[in-house]
């Protein structure tokens, strides 16, 4: 090298070396203001301001430009401006893709991305994390949020698609995905059949997509802090009112503690009022038998239907109810769709797209008896709104005359709730949904559409 006093790092030799090879001249020392301008859009992406542009031209410190390298390393904005890098192979996005490209709620990934960055994460954890982040020993809510790497597929919502199709579409791009990022692999030609000289064979993708495919995907609530802190305030709230409720009572006639007379007064007063609010003597119906063409559907404690895994556009729940043993004549059926933590924000319903969340709409119920057909019986409910929905039966049926029941929903336009109706779901379903079966001997043969509250408790 002839410049021996141009390098002032070791890697400037290098160069160096190649400039003077190719016979080419080095390109003059950018000004001060040049520099800080370059060393702010390459590290956070934002160009300085006039003030730090002024400050760094006129600080004589041989050490400036060091100190403004540390101070953007450890800017946030370093996290955002080098994320995007990495949510482009994350495939990220704020909408759904295809034709509707809904809007989606998926910037929490984003956030822990950029964080991530920031901390300085160590790449085997932030590997470990996005992969398999819910797997880990008592997994923490950022932990999960950091599996929304593989949450980024696009979502099929067009009306009439097959959404196990569309399952395994998204399959095939998290194997993609993977190799690309983590194997520096393409992984299309092995979909198809192994070639000699390719690392990956065709028994090795479908393997991993087995892996990537055996997860259910429910639902993450990211709840903000402070909510969660004042919940707990207000429930300790209500815990002292209710504990100090019986002392607002006169106490029952009796020998026992004056504390338990006060217990015994609140207990019946609350059970007068429980039974003025519900006139109808409804019976919960337990099922005999369950048959669906596809969700996993179990019966709980309380007698409701708890539905649950892969579903599809239109599912049939075939429910037996035997009969025998009934005091009285059966002359109405209802419905009763109840809300559920792991239900899409909080239930009642299945609803997870075209509506909002959890939300119920429609059911069609059609009623036969082992002994004599009954005329198919529309539930109504009320739009936008969860609903008991109640019918009447066409004609009484008796305990003397049949032996079961059978009722069979079939899907309308939407969800998730009871075991519900048109279940529409995206292209990884697997949300769940609960209700309850009741008769009635006592309400009269008339239509009848009741409320029901649904938890205001929304998914960020």
């Amino acid at each position: 090298m002839k410049r021996i006093a141009w390098p002032r790092h070791d890697i400037d030799r290098f160069v160096l070396a190649r400039i003077e090879q190719t016979e080419l001249q080095a390109a003059p020392e950018a000004d001060r203001y040049t520099l800080i301008r370059r060393v702010y859009l390459d590290l956070i992406g934002l160009p300085p301001s006039v003030a730090a542009a002024d400050a760094f031209v006129a600080n004589k410190d041989p050490q400036a430009y060091e100190r403004i390298v540390t101070k953007l390393i450890d800017s946030d904005h370093y996290g955002e401006r080098w994320a995007r890098q990495w949510l482009d192979l994350a495939r990220y996005s704020d909408t759904n893709g295809y034709e509707k490209d809904r809007p989606r709620s998926i910037w929490p990934f984003r956030d822990w991305v950029i964080k991530a960055l920031n901390d300085d994460m160590p790449f085997d954890r932030f590997t470990v994390e996005q992969l398999a982040g819910d797997m880990l020993p008592h997994a923490t809510d950022s932990q999960r949020i950091a599996t929304g790497f593989h949450r980024n597929t696009m979502l099929n919502e067009e009306g009439r698609i097959d959404p196990l199709e569309f399952r395994f579409y998204a399959m095939v791009d998290r194997v993609a995905t993977t190799g690309t990022v983590w194997m520096g692999l393409t992984t299309g030609c092995a979909q198809c059949h192994s070639h000699k000289y390719d690392p990956l064979s065709h028994t090795d993708y479908y393997r991993l997509m087995a892996l990537l495919n055996n997860a259910d995907e429910p639902d993450l609530v990211v709840r903000d802090p402070k909510i969660g802190a004042q919940r707990v305030v207000i429930k300790q709230q209500i815990v002292e009112l209710e504990a100090a409720l019986a002392e607002q009572f006169p106490p029952t006639e009796g020998d026992q503690p004056l504390a338990d007379r006060r217990r015994h007064a609140l207990e019946a007063k609350f059970a007068a009022w429980i039974e003025a609010q519900s006139p109808t003597a409804w019976t919960v119906l337990r099922p005999s038998r369950l048959e669906t063409n596809l969700p996993k559907l179990e019966t709980l404690v309380d007698g409701s239907i708890y539905s649950s895994g892969d579903i599809t556009k239109r599912d049939v729940f075939t429910l037996s109810f035997p009969l025998v043993g009934l005091a009285a004549p059966i002359t109405a059926l209802r419905l009763e769709v109840l809300p559920d933590d792991r239900l899409p924000a909080g239930g009642p319903g299945r609803a997870f797209y075209e509506g909002r969340k959890g939300v119920f709409s429609s059911v069609k119920l059609l009623p036969r008896s082992a002994v004599k057909p009954l005329n198919s019986i529309p539930v109504r409910t009320v739009s936008g709104r969860s609903a008991l929905a109640a019918a009447t039966l066409t004609r009484k049926m008796s305990s003397t005359v049949t032996d079961r029941l059978v009722g069979r929903l079939r899907g309308g336009k939407v969800n998730r709730i009871s075991w519900c109706c048109d279940l529409r779901n995206r292209s990884m379903p697997t949300v769940n949904s609960r209700s309850r079966w009741f008769s009635s001997d006592t309400l009269p043969p008339v239509w009848g559409v009741f409320d029901f509250p649904r938890p205001a408790d929304p998914a960020i």
